[in-house]
């Protein structure tokens, strides 16, 4: 089974339309194939993605347009941040740092010494809707076991 996806539709859009028209027809084609349901969240970035599809389950769509990302960030837990476990949240909630919007009102350095440089200064570009990690293809062959 697949249990997440990542699709760059940039140079789709001429042949199957928008991002939103290109969700839809992957919902439905993944119900008309499988019978089964599938949420799925559109933005500009895999983190704001993956965060869209998350709020969108069980069987939703939520687009976010890259103009609405800082508004749609904002009000999220720091905990909805990539790679924000407990222990990072902690760390930042026991600094008054408990939203996306905290993060944005604090200076990186302060994230660095909370988190140590590179969690630092990735939950600070996570925060601004900064997200470098590119759509890669791979796939990873499964065994199919026989009972």
């Amino acid at each position: 089974s697949i249990d997440e996806a990542f699709l760059d539709v940039r140079g789709a859009r001429r042949l199957w339309g928008s991002p939103g028209t290109i969700a839809r027809m992957l919902r439905a084609r993944v119900r008309d194939e499988t019978g089964l349901t599938c949420s799925v969240g559109a933005a500009a970035t895999k983190h704001v993605a993956k965060m869209a599809s998350t709020l969108s389950k069980p069987d939703g769509l939520l687009i976010v347009a890259e103009a609405d990302t800082a508004a749609f960030l904002a009000p999220r837990s720091v905990r909805a941040l990539w790679g924000v476990g407990p222990k990072a949240a902690e760390a930042l909630e026991s600094r008054g740092i408990r939203t996306v919007a905290d993060v944005l009102e604090t200076p990186q350095a302060v994230l660095e010494r909370a988190l140590g440089p590179a969690m630092g200064e990735r939950v600070w570009n996570l925060a601004r809707g900064r997200d470098a990690r590119a759509v890669t293809t791979t796939r990873v062959e499964k065994s199919v076991g026989h009972e």
